[in-house]
């Protein structure tokens, strides 16, 4: 197979390449898109995308460009091959490896970055000596419990992944997919170990006879599980973002189930991909259950608003 060519790889739309990845725009203000850094952990969006000239800039580390030099920080290389041969599989693919980011945020200043797209950011470096551990780590269940979720269900589908980022040490709840990766979640980080891919739970129950649960991300569905005392009697889809609608509508149907309930974030990409399932699932009910949790941003929120109202 032909290598893809450098004018060929300066025509993708970075926003295309960076949902392919499993990122996702926070904003869009005048032609440009705003995400949380994929190359780095950040609180507040400053990685902006120029969608007109298919340029980024990263304002923490200060560097921006194209698309070849955004590749050359996300794959780890710097080879232009390499990293046309990488855009090659990830844009002819429906999921694909999600790079790592690290916890660490670095000092960022708006005003002071250049206008010009500087060199190549630096190879990041991968997760290193991770381990996976029952979920017993005292902060990580605080965390969970100021999100309102039972940590004894937690524990039933979660872990603590320990790890190693630029010789620090660091530890994550840790979420496993279908492709063997895991989404990880602290208070101050949010990202990928290995592929992005959707969670199955409950798969061997799956079938006619059934329906299926369908989430956004995993707090979401350990909340239904609080909230229910832990019943969830039907098989569950967990998206682990907004970018996986094809591929959770892919194992619906080889699933097999005739009843899908949606539990998704009330805001657009969440109405987007409401409607993405009701379309193309012919011959499936699909329910929209959002309307159990109106006024709050997601079923995490419900649940930590009726928390505090139990508590007043």
């Amino acid at each position: 197979m032909s290598l893809m060519r450098t004018q060929d790889a300066k025509q993708i739309p970075l926003s295309q390449l960076l949902s392919k990845l499993g990122h996702e725009p926070v904003k869009e203000t005048h032609g440009e898109l705003w995400y949380l850094s994929p190359l780095r952990q950040e609180e507040d969006a400053s990685f902006k995308v120029d969608k007109s000239n298919r340029l980024f800039f990263d304002f923490g580390l200060g560097r921006g460009g194209n698309v070849i030099d955004l590749g050359f920080a996300l794959f780890n290389t710097q080879s232009v091959s390499d990293v046309l041969q990488r855009l090659d599989e990830v844009m002819g693919q429906g999921h694909a490896k999600t790079l790592p980011l690290p916890f660490k945020e670095r000092d960022r200043s708006v005003e002071s970055a250049p206008r010009t797209p500087a060199n190549p950011p630096s190879p990041a470096p991968l997760f290193e000596d991770m381990t996976l551990k029952p979920l017993q780590n005292p902060a990580l269940l605080h965390y969970l419990r100021k999100r309102g979720i039972n940590t004894e269900i937690a524990r039933q589908h979660v872990q603590e992944m320990h790890y190693r980022y630029n010789g620090k040490a660091y530890f994550a709840l840790a979420f496993g997919n279908e492709s063997e990766g895991h989404e990880l979640r602290n208070p101050y980080f949010k990202g990928v170990q290995g592929t992005k891919d959707l969670s199955l739970m409950k798969k061997e129950m799956a079938g006619p006879e059934n329906g299926l649960l369908l989430f956004e991300g995993f707090m979401d569905f350990l909340s239904y599980l609080t909230l229910n005392k832990a019943k969830a009697g039907s098989p569950a889809i967990i998206l682990n973002g907004v970018g996986m609608g094809q591929r959770a509508i892919e194992r619906i149907r080889e699933l097999g189930v005739k009843e899908v309930d949606l539990y998704l974030d009330q805001d657009e990409a969440g109405r987007r991909l409401t409607e993405q399932f009701q379309t193309a699932l012919p011959g499936i009910t699909v329910r929209d259950q959002s309307g159990l949790y109106t006024g709050c941003k997601d079923l995490n929120d419900y649940l930590q608003k009726q928390n505090a109202r139990e508590r007043a």
